[in-house]
């Protein structure tokens, strides 16, 4: 039984390790095309590296891309704040009519941790309260300021609800992995620290979130957004296939 028991282990923290390398393959080539910005040009070399025409943008105080254009998340995402619940309804087990939530402990290392689970009833729970595909979890408020802003990428549907202190980021599916990456950035990361250590407060608002400039091709059909996502999305699909083999594995 104990070598039963450990050989699960050791695939769980093996499957762990695999997905958080392909999380930073992701966010290392969303680095070089969007913040570097060396996207392969059309005849396959690096852009910028190559001699491709930049431009000063005022807005975000750098160059970008000629031909490029800087617009507000909010065209992209839809900012969904948790369930609200009181403490004489939580249920520390499984039972009837009550679905299990996750809290902003329950995101460590820009991963979920299904532990230590409280379960709510599901009257509380709308039907866009539960964490789903194509969305990012992000803790809005905490007692640290050191929790708050982190993300995790949720990429299947899930049976999980979240509290009133996190917020799911929903995303539109030809943007997934795009959008995604930029909420997963250091970049992001930095962002978000500033404003929170610079107004001394542990909660940010979805303005926080919908307000950030990106720099995007004009024309978001570009085959720069549509090479990316079929670059990534294989990566973000094969997340979702080890953390639900995890969940089977733990179970």
């Amino acid at each position: 039984i104990g070598d039963v028991l450990k050989s699960i282990d050791d695939k769980i923290s093996n499957n762990n390790r695999i997905n958080a390398e392909l999380e930073s393959m992701a966010k290392t080539i969303y680095d070089y095309w969007f913040t570097q910005f060396d996207f392969p040009d059309e005849n396959g070399k690096p852009y910028k590296s190559s001699g491709g025409k930049m431009v000063w943008n005022e807005e975000l105080k750098r160059e970008i891309p000629e031909g490029w254009e800087v617009v507000n998340l909010e065209s992209f995402i839809n900012v969904v704040r948790g369930v609200s619940y009181s403490s004489n309804e939580v249920s520390a087990d499984p039972k009837e009519d009550y679905v299990p939530l996750l809290k902003s402990n329950n995101l460590q290392n820009g991963r979920l941790i299904l532990d230590d689970i409280i379960y709510v009833p599901k009257a509380n729970v709308a039907d866009n309260q539960y964490l789903s595909n194509n969305s990012v979890f992000v803790t809005m408020s905490s007692g640290s300021t050191e929790h708050v802003g982190k993300t995790a990428l949720i990429p299947f549907d899930t049976e999980y609800c979240y509290g009133a202190f996190c917020s799911k980021i929903e995303i539109k599916p030809e943007f997934r992995c795009f959008i995604s990456c930029f909420f997963l950035s250091d970049y992001f990361k930095r962002l978000i620290r500033t404003i929170v250590i610079g107004t001394s407060i542990k909660n940010i608002s979805n303005e926080h979130l919908t307000n950030n400039l990106i720099a995007i091709p004009t024309n978001t059909d570009s085959y720069i957004i549509n090479s990316f996502e079929k670059l990534i999305n294989p990566l973000f699909d094969k997340q979702a296939e080890i953390i639900k083999e995890n969940q089977q594995l733990a179970s």
